[in-house]
């Protein structure tokens, strides 16, 4: 990969390491430490720095402030003020690639300079400087200090683990994204050793050292950060390639230790770079591709994965070499010895099958991994899911025949995604697109502790909020709602309308805070919310649902579904007001706009029962799958209330069901249905035939029903076979398919007992009485009486015997 180029991998450790042991120094007089720390953070970091600004100072802060120096610049500039200020014998790192937090991560490990715990309990500055120097040596952690310092406010799992990584990356490693991908039944390892503390992790320590033997923590980190999870750079690849330690020849030199402390292999020297084969094949491997290291016929020395071939540019020097991430290093015996072999070569079958036997452990893993599913994560919701499936669908037929059932069991799970791998950015924007502004902006000023709006607005949180938000006036959103929910005696701003939660103040240089005692009171939600990001891992068992249902009706509208004006009246406020609000369909576009990716879908049941015409308006036309954002003739409209350019993704499926027997529902116009496939859901015999029930025979039953009523009506008139398939069939007689007969032949009783037979229905007693029964008058004798029916009640109905008459 380029970011490897011209770099020596893990460079940074060296670095952080000098560091520390020097920090560990300064430590060790705590007369003085205090004072001497906060005068080396003043030359690093400037005077303006909370780092030097607040009394005390920790070196945990110290190293997590400077890992967030987030640009190549930045971390030059910042790591040679190290290296100048603490007089460190190391150079200046070449590999960045550490744990980077963004620049709101709070770095430092204690809010508004106390160390306390959520519930107020302070602790002293010893613990940390213990803990840290412990770290630093090699020495076990205690116990309680671990346990202490996680407690924290502002501290966290992945923060503290994070830079226990850089202060020692040869004991420990991370818990967050770049690295929970692989642990097994752990479906939240920060929750865990939240809960359980030092043990938990360690657990995890040993668990990753098993895994990749004899591996250090910073080779463990780059393997999974590269090959697993969501952010995974370069597709690991069941390719294989081999390499001899002694690549000049037998009886010349081993490289062993070499390739070990330079972590890459090499093919040999210029003149004598050849295998039987010819020249060495350097241009077939690639990154990604798994390395098996010989060490004669019968050793190994190890398995590394390719990140950097420098041969593919401009071929062999001997200067080059191949780059790689050893993922194990134990050297074993082979049980059956290969031929009599160096140099560089693709591995033959028969080479992969030996080394494979004795390292079993490392094979698993490679499988894993490049298994469809790797990663760990389950997610269905793909661009080729939907390959083959029309963007616009409804699922029409008779009541009954499991249009909403097929919704929910097939088409729901096409766009739901199960991960027990989660991207941040993924993460975010699940949990952002449920908040409103205020509590986004609460949530971001109780980070940033202290801000300028401009500051407000680059928080990552707002970013996403504005990538799934319509509105392009954000920093004047961002003005007013810090302002409407500011409290009232806060001279610096004078708007007088204002709502509830009043929480936020601003200074005269207009930096805003946040009251955290207030916060606490009226959105405690917002603790746990940031407790939840600063602690994301990655590896949470979540479930997203890309999808939204709505059920059309007669009064749905266009403002329902598309935009519209709606009123306004937030907690605490006395005037109604009113705004533009996103209707379901368009909050589903934006998502799906955001995010190009996966599949979004808006399942819209019984989608005929509302005027469809009014419904969708002018968005009738941009739905076609030729008129979608990016499709061949892209079309965008400005929408009425907003007055802004929309367009629909073409990552959107529109899927409707319709109920073709519903009388009191508006007709579907050529227009929709030109723009819409149709398939027809018609009742199934087999779902009934295949349910064995053994009380009555329920699939000639249906059979009956259906015919006469096709006869009667017509097919979409039918039942369908859910009304067959129920436990009860005699309450489903009662309850369902008699009151919908009555309704379809408008309680004529004389075409139910067509349907169903004299089981079910008899005639009137009215219809034997004779001209008698009728006032005098003239035209009595004239009177032909005609017979009438009427449904026998169900309490007297011999059930069995209808059901034998029914099917007579």
């Amino acid at each position: 990969m380029e970011i490897f180029k011209n770099v020596n991998l893990y460079d940074w450790s060296d670095f952080f390491k000098s560091l520390s042991v020097t920090i560990d120094l300064i430590g060790q007089n705590k007369e003085t430490r205090n004072q001497n720390l906060k005068e080396k953070a003043k030359e690093v970091f400037g005077e303006t720095h909370a780092i030097y600004t607040y009394p005390e100072i920790d070196p945990f802060s110290f190293i997590y402030t400077l890992a967030q120096r987030n640009t190549t610049n930045q971390k030059n500039v910042f790591f040679q003020s190290c290296i100048d200020t603490f007089e460190l014998k190391t150079k200046l790192p070449t590999d960045w690639y550490f744990p980077t937090p963004t620049p709101q991560t709070k770095s430092l490990f204690y809010n508004k300079g106390k160390y306390a715990d959520s519930s107020g309990n302070t602790f002293s500055v010893d613990i940390l400087w213990d803990l840290f120097s412990d770290a630093v040596n090699d020495k076990n952690l205690d116990e309680n200090n671990f346990k202490n310092v996680l407690s924290i406010v502002n501290v966290g799992v992945v923060k503290f683990t994070q830079t226990l990584f850089l202060i020692n990356a040869k004991k420990f490693l991370p818990i967050d994204e770049r690295t929970t991908a692989i642990l097994p039944n752990s479906s939240s390892p920060t929750k865990e050793i939240n809960k359980l503390g030092l043990p938990k992790y360690q657990e995890f320590l040993k668990f990753y050292n098993k895994t990749f033997p004899e591996c250090y923590p910073y080779e463990i980190n780059l393997f999974l950060s590269q090959f697993t999870g969501n952010g995974k750079q370069i597709p690991l690849k069941k390719s294989f390639c081999q390499v001899s330690t002694m690549v000049d020849g037998q009886n010349k030199k081993d490289y062993y230790d070499g390739f070990v402390q330079n972590n890459a292999v090499r093919a040999g020297s210029s003149g004598e770079h050849k295998t039987r084969g010819g020249e060495y094949p350097l241009e077939k491997v690639f990154d990604g591709d798994v390395v098996l290291v010989r060490r004669g016929t019968k050793n190994m020395a190890g398995i590394g994965v390719i990140i950097d071939n420098e041969y593919l540019v401009d071929g062999y020097d001997d200067n080059k070499a191949i780059k790689i991430i050893w993922i194990n290093k134990s050297q074993r015996k082979l049980n059956n010895a290969l031929g009599d072999w160096t140099g560089f070569n693709i591995a033959t079958p028969n080479t992969i099958q030996k080394v494979k036997e004795v390292y079993k452990d490392t094979f698993d893993l490679i499988d894993t991994l490049t298994k469809s599913d790797s990663n760990t994560i389950s997610n269905k919701n793909t661009q080729d899911n939907m390959a083959n499936d029309n963007l616009n669908q409804i699922l029409y037929g008779p009541p009954g025949t499991g249009k909403t059932h097929k919704l929910q069991n097939e088409f729901f799970e096409k766009f739901t995604i199960k991960v027990s791998s989660l991207s941040r950015d993924q993460f975010l924007e699940n949990l952002v697109s449920e908040l409103s502004w205020w509590q986004v902006i609460s949530i971001a000023l109780f980070d940033l502790e202290n801000a300028k709006v401009n500051e407000i607005y680059d928080h990552e949180l707002i970013r996403i909020k504005e990538k799934l938000s319509s509105s392009n006036t954000i920093r004047p959103t961002i003005w007013g709602q810090l302002q409407r929910h500011t409290i009232l005696s806060c001279s610096y701003v004078n708007v007088k309308e204002r709502s509830e939660p009043l929480y936020f103040s601003k200074d005269k240089d207009s930096n805003w805070t946040i009251d955290i005692d207030l916060l606490n009171q009226y959105y405690p939600e917002a603790l746990d919310i940031l407790e939840s990001i600063q602690n994301f891992t990655g590896n949470e068992g979540i479930v997203i649902k890309n999808y939204d249902f709505v059920t059309f009706h007669q009064s749905f509208s266009y403002e329902d579904f598309i935009e519209g004006i709606k009123p306004k009246l937030e907690d605490g406020e006395t005037e109604l007001g009113f705004e533009i609000k996103d209707g379901i369909f368009k909050k589903i576009c934006l998502k799906a706009a955001a995010d190009p990716d996966n599949n979004y879908a808006i399942f819209i049941d019984e989608i005929n029962r509302g005027n469809v015409s009014a419904i969708f308006g002018e968005l009738i036309t941009l739905i076609e799958e030729d008129k979608r954002l990016g499709a061949k003739n892209e079309l965008r409209i400005k929408l009425p209330y907003s007055k802004r350019e929309f367009g629909v993704p073409s990552n959107l499926y529109i899927i409707g069901t319709m109920n073709t027997a519903d009388r009191s529902v508006e007709a579907l116009d050529t227009a929709l249905r030109r723009r819409f496939c149709f398939i027809e859901m018609m009742p199934d015999t087999k779902v009934v035939a295949d349910k064995n029930f053994k009380d009555y025979n329920r699939f000639q039953i249906m059979g009956k029903i259906n015919q006469r009523i096709e006869l009667l009506l017509d097919r979409n008139y039918t039942l369908g076979h859910s009304y067959f398939i129920k436990d009860h069939l005699k309450n489903s007689f009662k309850n369902e398919i008699i009151p919908l007969l009555q309704e379809y032949f408008y309680n004529d009783c004389g075409k139910i007992g067509l349907v169903l037979g004299k089981g079910f229905v008899r005639e009137k007693q009215i219809s034997n009485k004779n001209n008698s029964i009728f006032a005098d008058f003239d035209t009595k004798n004239e009177v032909d009486i005609i017979k009438s029916y009427e449904l026998i009640p169900f309490d007297e109905i011999d059930f069995e015997t209808a059901i034998e008459t029914l099917l007579a």
